[in-house]
């Protein structure tokens, strides 16, 4: 069921209830008190699958909208400050009354701690701070990480990009540095189940099927950088 067809299915009731959720957050929006929730780490991580499995406690979703990019005019440009922030601050405020309902609405429509989650793939720092400045802090943080043998090839079928395929990861693992959060590691082979528990504490029973494709390992360039980060990084691993 994708995402129109579970909108569809709501009843008038629902969808009044929801038209005014998204004021309500809209509100706290203007006074910086947004309960939201971060997804991000390289492509191909399962930035996805996690985004989905959190927005079952959230009331809103706004995923991979390519922050980066709408920078480029304006600093190319060379806008002053204060015009780069009113401009920003009007673009997010857009991304969040063009939100739309969190995955499993039709399941959970009341206990929904959290205003958003945002899933961001390859999010860059300088993202991640206008995101801070223009929403507050989010309450929770989860960065996903994938063995790279697995990683080059799922990336390489998704985009068909060889360039980027190190640039996202070493990228990724920068931001991290700055960012933080709870890792999670999509190399594991967890079963639904297990990311529910390392979510939300306890299974949920989501009806959403998980499956891990495994590939041939394969030494790399990133090979070493991802051992060093689970080493260097061992504390954080998410584990259910």
């Amino acid at each position: 069921m994708n995402h129109e067809e579970k909108f569809t299915k709501l009843g008038k009731i629902s969808k009044l209830y929801l038209f005014f959720l998204k004021k309500l957050v809209v509100f706290k929006f203007l006074f910086r008190k947004l309960n939201w929730v971060l997804i991000y780490g390289p492509p191909r991580t399962g930035t996805t699958l996690l985004s989905e499995i959190a927005s079952f406690e959230s009331k809103f979703m706004i995923v991979d909208i390519g922050l980066q990019l709408m920078r480029v005019f304006p600093e190319n440009s060379k806008w002053p400050s204060s015009s780069r922030s009113s401009l920003y601050n009007l673009v997010y405020l857009n991304l969040l009354k063009n939100s739309h309902e969190g995955t499993w609405f039709c399941l959970n429509r009341f206990n929904r701690p959290y205003d958003f989650v945002l899933k961001q793939a390859a999010l860059r720092i300088k993202d991640y701070n206008y995101l801070v400045k223009i929403f507050g802090p989010p309450s929770k943080i989860y960065f996903c990480i994938r063995e790279p043998s697995a990683y080059r090839i799922s990336h390489l079928k998704k985009f068909s990009q060889p360039s980027h395929i190190e640039d996202d990861y070493l990228r990724s693992l920068k931001a991290y540095e700055k960012i933080g959060g709870t890792v999670v590691d999509y190399s594991c082979g967890y079963s639904l189940e297990d990311y529910e528990i390392i979510m939300f504490g306890q299974r949920k029973s989501l009806p959403l099927e998980v499956s891990h494709k495994h590939y041939k390992l394969k030494e790399s360039n990133l090979t070493r950088v991802y051992e060093n980060f689970k080493t260097k990084n061992f504390d954080f691993f998410a584990s259910p």
